[in-house]
């Protein structure tokens, strides 16, 4: 099942059975194989299901003990389900599939609420306990799939999209004022909140009881830092290594076609290079997939380094080149499919990407995870400087290595961003705060917002939830902190943006990085080894330095750009001046017209480059009419 939906009536009201269909029809894209509900007086379940594992029993209802008292709707992957059955086997459980679904329905029966301490996998399930008249909810360690709530004095409702839960009209479309701020001011919305008000996302690692008209929502894991002082360099990526192999080898499990993406980056390159030696085992050949802007060249085109590793691991290997003309022909389904404007540009061509994927395989593994666990981002740079400037200080570091470093660095980022992450690091609240750029600083936002929505918003900190999150961590450095707030804001961002582009074309993606057994043994690495003479990722690049190709051990870190900057200069430009200066928009009363009109020309002259600021304005503005004025002739085009 890979979409699923439930309402739960606290008036004991029979659930409304056209109300569920609805909500489950309009998620139809998570799961074209099969759907179903199941109604209990006043609490129902759907699910829209995209067969991976036992697919002769595609006609499956909604999944049951043999008592009819438990029942389950779930979204996922449960990697160590068999080993799971075994062991629930000999305690006298008795099974009609051979699904991972059926296996966790009988964990809870077994273990309770415990059941999720034994779950090696992505999920969001719901679990019915007609004994108590209760449902249980739950949503992986990591965030790798989401699960949207909304809860009054009459019923609770969840989705695996919020679009489903819009579809009780009942339901009021207020706009989050905090999620705007939150957006613009980082590119991301923290918390639980969402861009409706009172539908919220439940956090990773959480799960909800639903019960006696009272919901409950408990923590069940987090991020630890514990280090081990004992091990060797050697050991520590050999462990790495060993549990890495283990998961790809687990997550390749599918009785359909599989694949990966392939960025030419060290992440994708290492999860494609074992997953093709497993499958050469079988004497099979691994599909990768791989997105490049080849019109614009230069960083837009990686292709170079991901070829190099295809052809190394003998894959079949795909080449997809979203164009200019794309993004403004499917901006709308990208919106739309993304439920809240709460990502970066980059979910253009993993839509695109995965759409080419989709008609050759069902499951995709994915290289994400490798940089916010093991120190893959920039903003590490200037703080492993600052670490050996103290170390200087304290006579345990030269001069000559802190200036060695400063040029490795410069050589990596190059100098102006080099010199843009230190100051930041060192003066910016947001960059001390969440190692991320704002976008609209504070200064900027004065300027792009109106009088009113200033006001309305004026006593609101977006930063409360990075001073929770780090009162709570157990972090012992920055190097950690960093580590524990990406985990918990900016991965959870990602990881929503490659569910909904997946999805949105029927694919499941995995991310075997993010095993949680993997992530918490990265916690516990010295930073001595996740960076090392100033190497990003270097307990990963260590551990397949004889496997992976010269160029890309070496190649700097790129991610995916998107030409933005000059697409938003040519043919786009009218369509952006019409949507931002238009009276619609300005008429909703958030944003000044004439700083608008000033990021328009500045980005439009060249006098600086505004891509990522106009990025967030239109999303949000083409949200709006799709979610809140629901204009029909653009939902129509959604649906082409």
């Amino acid at each position: 099942m890979c979409g699923i939906t439930g309402i739960y009536n606290f008036d004991k009201k029979k659930v409304d059975k056209a109300l569920l269909e609805k909500m489950t029809a309009i998620i139809q894209h998570r799961g074209h194989d099969n759907q179903g509900i199941h109604i209990t007086n006043n609490i129902g379940l759907g699910y829209r299901r995209l067969t991976i594992i036992d697919t002769k029993e595609q006609q499956q209802p909604i999944l049951h003990t043999k008592d009819s008292n438990y029942w389950i709707t779930f979204n996922g992957e449960i990697y160590n389900y068999k080993h799971l059955r075994e062991d629930l086997i000999e305690k006298g459980h008795k099974f009609y599939t051979k699904t991972d679904t059926e296996v966790v329905l009988h964990a809870y029966k077994e273990y309770g609420e415990k059941c999720l301490s034994f779950l090696n996998g992505m999920f969001a399930f719901a679990i019915l306990d007609k004994i108590k008249n209760k449902l249980f909810l739950a949503r992986d360690r990591l965030g790798i799939k989401p699960l949207y709530y909304y809860c009054d004095e009459k019923k609770f409702i969840f989705s695996s999209e919020l679009k489903s839960i819009l579809e009780d009209k009942s339901i009021p479309r207020i706009v989050n004022k905090k999620a705007i701020v939150d957006y613009m001011t980082i590119q991301n919305v923290f918390g639980d909140k969402t861009f409706i008000e009172n539908i919220k996302l439940l956090l990773p690692g959480h799960y909800i009881i639903v019960e006696n008209n009272t919901v409950l929502i408990r923590e069940y894991w987090d991020l630890q830092f514990n280090y081990s002082r004992n091990k060797t360099e050697k050991e520590y990526i050999d462990e790495f290594r060993q549990l890495l192999d283990r998961s790809v080898n687990m997550q390749l499990m599918s009785d359909v076609p599989l694949g990966c993406y392939l960025s030419g980056g060290i992440d994708s390159s290492t999860i494609t290079t074992l997953a093709a030696r497993w499958k050469a085992r079988n004497n099979e050949k691994l599909n990768t997939f791989t997105g490049a802007f080849k019109q614009e060249g230069g960083r837009f085109d990686e292709r170079e380094f991901a070829k190099a590793v295809a052809e190394k691991n003998n894959t079949i290997y795909h080449e997809i080149f979203p164009r200019e003309d794309d993004l403004e022909n499917t901006l709308m389904k990208i919106v739309w499919h993304l439920d809240e404007p709460r990502t970066p540009s980059g979910a253009f061509p993993i839509y695109f990407v995965a759409k080419e994927a989709a008609e050759t395989i069902k499951v995709v593994l994915t290289g994400h995870g490798g940089d916010e666990i093991l120190c893959g981002y920039p903003y590490n740079m200037p703080l492993y400087i600052n670490k050996e400037i103290k170390d200087f200080f304290l006579l345990k570091a030269s001069p000559f290595r802190i200036i060695k470093h400063i040029f490795k660095a410069i050589n990596i980022v190059g100098f102006k961003r080099f010199l843009g992450y230190y100051g930041y690091t060192l003066w910016n609240e947001g960059m001390q705060r969440t190692a991320k750029i704002s976008f609209f600083n504070t200064k900027e936002k004065k300027e792009l917002f109106k009088k009113e929505f200033s006001e309305q918003t004026e006593n609101y900190n977006c930063y409360e939830y990075i001073d929770f999150l780090t009162k709570k961590s157990t972090a012992k450095n920055k190097f950690d902190l960093f580590m524990y707030l990406d985990v918990k804001t900016y991965l959870p961002m990602l990881l929503l943006l490659e569910d909904k582009m997946d999805m949105a074309n029927s694919l499941e993606g995995r991310v075997p990085i993010l095993d949680h057994t993997i992530v918490e043994f990265a916690a516990g690495i010295p930073i001595k080894f996740k960076m090392r003479d100033m190497t990003p990722k270097y307990i990963i690049r260590k551990a397949m330095e004889k496997e992976l190709p010269r160029k890309v051990l070496d190649h700097k870190k790129q991610g995916f750009p998107v030409p933005l900057d000059k697409w938003f200069k040519g043919k786009l430009k009218n369509y952006i001046y019409k949507i931002l200066l238009d009276d619609r928009t300005i008429n909703r009363g958030y944003f000044n017209r004439n700083y608008i009109k000033k990021i328009l020309n500045q980005n439009t002259l060249g006098i600086k480059n505004r891509k990522q600021e106009i990025w967030c304005l239109l999303t949000l503005e083409l949200w709006h009419r799709l979610y809140i004025d629901e204009d029909k002739g653009l939902l129509g085009k959604v649906n082409e």
